[in-house]
C-alpha cells in the first residue's frame, strides 16, 4: 500500500495530529522521520495515499502547520521533494 509522510515542527503537533486522526477514523502510524525528508522532528505521521485527501482537509482546520511528501515519488537521492502545505 502507497503511504504519505506528514511532517511536523514538534513532537507535541504529531501527537496532537495522530490523535485528531485516529478519532475520526483515519489509519496513521508514528514513524520516525527520515532525514532526507526533515531535521525539525524525530516523528512523522505515515498515512495511506488513499486518504490523504481527506487527513490533509483534516488537519488543515487544525492550524498545525505540516509538511507532506509522497514517500512512492520522493528520490533518495534528493533532500525534501516535497509538496509544501
Amino acid at each position: 500500500m502507497d503511504k504519505i509522510l506528514l511532517t511536523f515542527n514538534s513532537t507535541r503537533d504529531v501527537i496532537l495530529a495522530e490523535k485528531e486522526c485516529r478519532k475520526n477514523g483515519f489509519d496513521c502510524l508514528s514513524v520516525p522521520t527520515p532525514r532526507e525528508y526533515s531535521s525539525q522532528c524525530g516523528i512523522a505521521l505515515e498515512v495511506p495515499t488513499s486518504q490523504k485527501e481527506a487527513v490533509i482537509e483534516l488537519l488543515d482546520r487544525s492550524k498545525r502547520p505540516f509538511r507532506f511528501f509522497d514517500k512512492t515519488k520522493a528520490n533518495p537521492n534528493t533532500k525534501k521533494s516535497a509538496c509544501k502545505i
